[in-house]
């Protein structure tokens, strides 16, 4: 489950890419500024998030990352649906 596909080797952690870390950034400054910033940094953080879980998805480095990945883009849809209706 932990085995990384290139190398065969247990993969336990890895420090945060790009997308984590705008995703994070970005849901920090939604919680700190003015409502119409937050907004703002709110798709950000939002699409981050979409951007780092497609990238686990297809390109995870072992099976538990991919199916991170699966569950982060089903609670994503999952969030636009409510959003959506409501």
């Amino acid at each position: 489950m932990f085995r990384s596909r290139i190398d065969g080797r247990v993969v336990m952690g890895q420090g945060p890419n790009l997308a984590i870390l705008i995703f994070t950034g970005a849901l920090i400054l939604a919680f700190v500024l003015p409502p119409r910033a937050a907004v703002v940094f709110g798709v950000i953080a939002y699409a981050s998030l979409a951007w780092w879980a497609y990238d686990e998805l297809f390109f995870g480095v072992n099976p538990f990352r991919r199916m991170l990945g699966a569950a982060a883009v089903v609670g994503l849809a999952a969030t636009a649906v409510a959003a959506i209706r409501s």
